[in-house]
């Protein structure tokens, strides 16, 4: 039995031995491979993946994102209230970025 794989297209036009062909899958260049199923576990251990949807990153989500802000202004010395959501989180990271801008100077 085999199965495709998928991977970001690269130039090459063979991966051992196995023609690689070429798609475009949600308009995202990739490549494609068809090995024996008994393969397959190697190819995923080199970077290719079962299915083209999961070379995809998925949205982080709005915890996520706040989160990532939070650290970030930890990072520029800023005391963050934890109450603050996403957008005031994303104001207060302009504040702090453009004080530094104009210190920088």
């Amino acid at each position: 039995m085999t199965k495709m794989l998928y991977r970001p297209q690269t130039e090459d036009k063979k991966s051992d031995g196995n023609i690689i062909h070429k798609l475009a899958f949600t308009g995202i260049p990739c490549d494609a491979i068809i090995v024996e199923q008994e393969s397959a576990q190697e190819y995923l251990g080199k970077g290719w993946f079962a299915h083209p949807n999961d070379m995809l990153k998925p949205e982080p989500t709005t915890d996520e994102k706040e989160q990532a802000l939070r650290d970030k202004l930890a990072d520029l010395g800023v005391e963050v209230d934890g109450r603050w959501g996403l957008s005031t989180l994303q104001e207060k990271l302009s504040e702090a970025e453009g004080d530094n801008g104009s210190n920088a100077s």
